[in-house]
């Protein structure tokens, strides 16, 4: 069409329209979903568009922020969206706002943000009014809501809550017709949820259905998510190797997609891997460009796990470097703490009073722990706070004598 006022607002609903499929098939940060949505927001500049026509834009430059791991860019993005949305007649667009911005919070490591607007998103959430979203913005609300509240749960210290909330995101996404969606879940809700339980068996199913279900329907990114999952869950279910190149060959897909979401966290996977293969040194090269990202891209929800990571490998050296890692140890407490990530607390806390405890520090070890287990009310039967528990009796039996 010949250049027209009318010519570039077609335009504009093009480019608008076709942000949606390519998140779902291309991914968040692929360079295809930028271009689209870059366009968008120039032409609506140039026509001066309506704050209707601004929304999805500014939900696609958050989605597209978002994969490449701009989270500050992510969360001023979400802050406007939500300031917008609250002009707007009715909860609905409301919803959505705060769902990104307890997306980008949670990322950034405030945790107990990233739940309460999570939270509040689910509770203006009605079925009969707002499923149609899910086709406006890539995913059910409530759906893809209580999917990433449930590993925020968890880390906060919430396990019993968190296992209850997946539970309820898988049953509303089997209600739903629409494979993003149930993507959505499998990776981001049901796999990490099972990673951080460490639970490798339940993490292979979710990864399998996640491929299979990508294979079926072309959605690229959650199948290199997939990838990811099944590499880690095969190395710990014995075949280390072979999972090492599955986990880089999805690494490699997101990457070429420039989808960068959650790298650090994917480095983590592929340390352990590298560990279980014997193959610490290069473990540990992966979590120092884990902890560089963690600096460059401010993704910090999962830094206190890589710093315990991180003493775990220094202690399994040829030449175990015990202060090193008790360093690490330490910080990796004092960034939980900040982030009131109390599960990953505890493991910090139950990795150093281990250590302390082989080096003679027995009493130190049980006073260092014990608070920290003390604080739980509920995921008594985790092996995370087991461990805790098991571990504060023997050391309350070697206190004792």
């Amino acid at each position: 069409m010949p250049e027209s006022r009318r010519r570039d607002q077609l335009e504009l609903e093009l480019q608008t329209a076709l942000g949606m499929p390519l998140i779902a098939t291309k991914g968040y940060g692929a360079l295809e979903t930028g271009t689209a949505y870059a366009r968008a927001l120039e032409l609506g500049a140039l026509l001066g568009c309506s704050e209707q026509q601004l929304i999805p834009i500014l939900y696609g430059q958050w989605a597209n922020a978002s994969g490449g791991a701009e989270w500050s860019k992510g969360r001023q993005l979400a802050e406007q969206f939500l300031a917008h949305a609250k002009n707007q007649a009715g909860p609905a667009l409301e919803i959505v706002g705060h769902r990104m911005l307890g997306f980008s919070s949670a990322h950034l490591g405030d945790l107990r943000a990233g739940r309460e607007h999570i939270e509040r998103a689910l509770a203006l959430y009605d079925p009969e009014q707002h499923r149609s979203l899910a086709f406006r913005f890539g995913q059910d609300q409530r759906a893809a809501g209580l999917a990433y509240l449930s590993p925020i749960l968890w880390l906060s210290g919430f396990p019993d809550r968190a296992s209850e909330t997946i539970d309820r995101a898988i049953e509303a996404a089997g209600d739903l017709n629409h494979v993003n969606s149930r993507g959505y879940v499998l990776v981001w809700g049901a796999a990490y949820l099972a990673h951080l339980r460490r639970d490798a068996a339940a993490v292979r199913q979710h990864a399998d259905a996640v491929i299979s279900l990508s294979e079926e329907h072309g959605l690229l990114m959650w199948l290199a998510y997939g990838k990811i999952l099944r590499g880690w869950a095969s190395g710990a279910q014995g075949a280390p190797s072979a999972g090492v190149c599955e986990i880089l060959q999805g690494m490699a897909e997101c990457r070429a997609r420039q989808q960068r979401c959650h790298a650090p966290y994917h480095l983590s996977l592929l340390a352990e891997t590298l560990h279980c293969s014997g193959k610490t040194d290069e473990g540990l090269g992966a979590l120092a460009e884990a902890l560089a990202l963690v600096e460059e891209t401010e993704e910090r929800w999962c830094e206190a796990e890589l710093l315990r990571l991180k003493g775990e490998l220094l202690l399994s050296l040829a030449t175990p470097d015990a202060s090193e890692a008790e360093a690490c140890y330490r910080l990796a407490i004092a960034v939980a703490q900040r982030q009131g990530a109390k599960m990953l607390e505890l493991r910090a806390a139950t990795s150093l009073a281990r250590l302390w405890r082989e080096h003679g520090k027995s009493t130190e070890a049980y006073d260092l722990l014990a608070p920290v287990c003390g604080w739980f009310t509920e995921g008594f039967s985790t092996s995370d706070v087991n461990e805790a528990r098991l571990f504060l009796e023997a050391g309350a039996q070697q206190v004792s004598r």
